[in-house]
């Protein structure tokens, strides 16, 4: 016992006296001093693609954090064209227009939402289905529908419908592009991104370059006159 404890004290003084001498990196080359931007008045919430709300209902986008306030247990989808769209803990579809006016529109949808954009007077909605629709903002009417398969399971990183001019990009829960045109409401193409069973949907689209770049968590796609894959595991 006695042996023990003196080997137990040895290895305590060990331990200790290589902490006392860890050393810290300190860099030789600094390029500039780090600019602090300012301080968030609380803390975040939850986070979309496009904006986060803090504790105190607030609304954080890429323009600086807004005294816009989010109603309590409201989820944010994202930040659109102008509107802030949310769910309602009811599963209704709302949106409250960005520079606070009172002006709400509310789609009684009855379904999961798993990402909506909105253009102008056309709002696209990814159900958490894999269902693509366009809605009239004005009229709420449904002005296109187009099924797909459910997925099994989800990246929690999912995209947002993407417009370009008058197509509009859904990034589907199960790997694809589904390029469809506003105004005839048809669908032109289909691009598959990746194949795999699980955590497949799109988790990002761009254009860079007159590239469309897209990726899900385990390939890049990217989309000009040809198309180029790799597969990746994308972080």
């Amino acid at each position: 016992m006695k042996i023990a404890l003196i080997a137990l004290s040895a290895s305590m003084v060990l331990l200790f006296s290589g902490c006392s001498h860890k050393e810290v990196f300190k860099p030789e080359n600094v390029k500039g001093e780090w600019r602090n931007a300012g301080h968030l008045s609380s803390s975040i919430a939850q986070v979309s693609q496009s904006a986060a709300v803090l504790d105190n209902g607030h609304l954080l986008t890429k323009a600086g954090e807004k005294a816009f306030k989010i109603p309590e247990d409201y989820r944010l989808i994202n930040v659109s064209d102008s509107w802030v769209i949310t769910e309602s803990p009811e599963g209704n579809l709302v949106l409250m227009p960005e520079d606070g006016t009172d002006t709400r529109v509310t789609f009684e949808l009855k379904r999961s939402v798993a990402a909506v954009s909105i253009q102008n007077d056309t709002m696209a909605v990814l159900f958490a289905n894999n269902e693509m629709a366009l809605y009239s903002i004005e009229s709420k009417k449904l002005l296109f529908k187009e099924p797909s398969n459910a997925p099994v399971a989800v990246d929690a990183r999912i995209a947002n419908p993407y417009f370009l001019k008058e197509l509009v990009i859904f990034l589907t829960l199960d790997g694809k592009l589904v390029i469809v045109n506003s105004e005839t409401k048809q669908v032109l193409r289909s691009v598959v991104v990746s194949s795999e069973e699980y955590f497949n949907n799109i988790t990002y689209l761009n254009v860079i370059d007159n590239n469309l770049v897209a990726s899900t968590g385990y390939g890049l796609l990217a989309l000009a006159q040809k198309e180029s894959r790799e597969k990746y595991e994308i972080r």
